[in-house]
């Protein structure tokens, strides 16, 4: 369930993603069972923060909010990363995840 990968926070959601550099494009590849982790994969290569960069411009796309309220808290130079986005609630993350992975 795709749902274990977010945990609320105090003034938004954390988001516990797998991200692979380096791909065709950028997209939702579904979750990762074993690691609790949403996969992402981003066009931009892991080189001076770009695949970081375009991970939060991709998923402020998805989830209709602006680049800017999305940080990386953990996880800056691995592909395992925990996003914070601030400023939505943990039901409404979901649902706008869920248009994209589907059902919880």
């Amino acid at each position: 369930m795709w749902t274990d990968a977010l945990r609320e926070g105090s003034d938004g959601v954390y988001v516990e993603v797998e991200v692979q550099p380096n791909s065709p494009r950028s997209a939702l590849k579904g979750y990762d069972e074993w690691r609790k982790r949403i996969r992402v994969s981003v066009r931009a290569e892991a080189r001076e923060g770009k695949a970081n960069s375009e991970l939060m411009t991709y998923l402020g796309r998805i989830l209709k909010v602006p680049p800017r309220r999305i940080s990386i808290s953990s996880g800056q130079t691995t592909n395992q990363k925990r996003v914070f986005v601030e400023g939505l609630g943990l039901q409404e993350l979901k649902d706008r995840l869920g248009e994209h992975l589907g059902p919880e």
